[in-house]
């Protein structure tokens, strides 16, 4: 059997895949639509539920499958880490789109050039280290510039003291990911 949790918000919701996904599968699978009403009375028992602190809103759709489970089984495998694995956040979209464009613009020769001659005029703007990364045509830079963004770097690991201690990791990764394409971007998210 499988099982998922959707919700109401058309935007939040990833049910139809995960339908497609066990009709691959062909196993008998089970959803649940969370409405915002029942999200905000599983917050009003977070600390009963997980007896250690957690902050991680997916706790409330992992509590809510485990429930959906338990009517037809007695244990239950969960994870994190599957839109890293499989490639589900748009990001991984994004650094494909970002490493297409850079190979096309190196192949036009005076493009990054010109690019490199707009960069310092961005210098204090929060897009300044993002266009740095870009104008140096490497693509595996300017993902780890964006993942490492200040809404991100509180969720990654160990954030990076400065830029370039940030480019003296990508380039300590690079021999593990070159050639990789999405992968690359996939391994320095399990990296970080």
């Amino acid at each position: 059997p499988t099982y998922t949790i959707g919700f109401a918000e058309d935007s939040f919701n990833e049910a139809k895949w995960a339908k497609k996904v066990a009709s691959h599968l062909n196993t008998i699978h089970s959803e649940y639509i969370l409405q915002e009403s029942e999200a905000l009375a599983i917050v009003q028992r977070w600390a009963e539920l997980f007896d250690e602190p957690f902050g991680d809103s997916s706790g409330i759709p992992t509590y809510l499958v485990s429930q959906l489970a338990s009517k037809d089984v007695k244990v239950v495998l969960s994870a994190d880490g599957g839109d890293e694995l499989f490639g589900g956040y748009d990001r991984y979209e994004r650094f494909a789109r970002t490493r297409n464009l850079l190979r096309i613009l190196q192949s036009l020769r005076i493009a990054l050039p010109l690019l490199r001659l707009v960069v310092p005029f961005l210098r204090g703007s929060r897009r300044y280290w993002f266009a740095r990364a870009f104008a140096s045509g490497d693509s595996l830079k300017t993902y780890a510039v964006r993942i490492s963004s200040p809404w991100m770097t509180g969720l990654m690991k160990k954030p990076p003291a400065s830029i370039d201690s940030l480019y003296d990791y990508v380039e300590r990764l690079r021999d593990k990911v070159e050639g990789l394409g999405v992968k690359a971007a996939q391994y320095l998210d399990f990296r970080t």
